[in-house]
C-alpha cells in the first residue's frame, strides 16, 4: 500500500519538501550491511528516497542551549517505511500544482531578507504556511489519483486517518 505526505519545515526561509510514504512490514533484524537506495519517482516528477523503518533517538543532547523540558532525548521505532523527497518542493513544481507562487505575494506579505536570492524555478517555495501546505497535499493526491487526507472547512482542518491516509498528507514529528 502507499501512502504520501508533504513536510514543511520553519524557518528562514520556510521550506516545503514532499514525502510519499510506503507502509511496509518491519523486517526482521539482519546482519548490517549497506541496502541501495530505493527510489520512487511520482507521475508529476517529483522524486523521493524510502526510510526504512529504523530505531532512532529523537531530541536534544543534554546541555545544549536549545533544549527545552519536551526536548530530551527518547528512543523512537517508526512502525512503518516511507519515502521523503530528495528536496524542497520548488517553486516551479508548487506552481504547476497550485496555480500560485507564495513567494511572490502582493502587498509585503512575504517580505524576507533573500527574498531575491531565490528567482527561479527550482528554488525551494517559501512562505507557505500550514494550512496552504494541508491544500497543497490534497491537491496534489487529488492530481495523482489519491485520496485526499484532509477535510478542510474554512480554518477547521480534520484529518481522519492520520497517517493511514493513501495520499499526500504532512509527516509526523518522528517522521521528520
Amino acid at each position: 500500500m502507499y501512502f504520501a505526505s508533504i513536510l514543511l519545515t520553519i524557518g528562514t526561509p520556510v521550506f516545503l519538501i514532499l514525502s510519499f510514504l510506503l507502509l511496509a512490514e518491519p523486517k526482521k533484524e539482519e546482519a548490517v550491511k549497506p541496502k541501495p537506495i530505493k527510489v520512487f519517482k511520482s507521475e508529476m516528477g517529483y522524486e523521493t528516497v524510502l526510510v526504512d523503518v529504523t530505531p532512532f533517538t529523537m531530541g536534544e543532547r543534554q546541555g545544549t542551549l536549545l533544549q527545552d523540558d519536551d526536548e530530551r532525548p527518547f528512543d523512537v521505532q517508526l512502525t512503518h517505511s516511507f519515502y521523503m523527497g530528495q528536496k524542497e518542493v520548488s517553486r516551479g513544481f508548487w506552481r504547476s500544482v497550485m496555480g500560485n507562487d507564495p513567494n511572490a505575494r502582493e502587498g509585503g506579505a512575504c517580505l524576507r531578507s533573500g527574498t531575491y536570492d531565490f528567482p527561479d524555478n527550482d528554488s525551494p517555495v517559501y512562505c507557505v504556511d500550514w494550512f496552504e501546505a494541508v491544500e497543497f497535499a490534497n491537491q496534489l493526491s487529488k492530481w495523482e489519483g489519491f485520496e485526499q487526507c484532509y477535510i478542510i472547512s474554512g480554518n477547521q482542518v480534520q484529518y481522519p486517518k492520520g497517517y493511514t491516509c493513501k495520499g499526500y498528507r504532512l509527516p509526523t514529528e518522528a517522521e521528520w
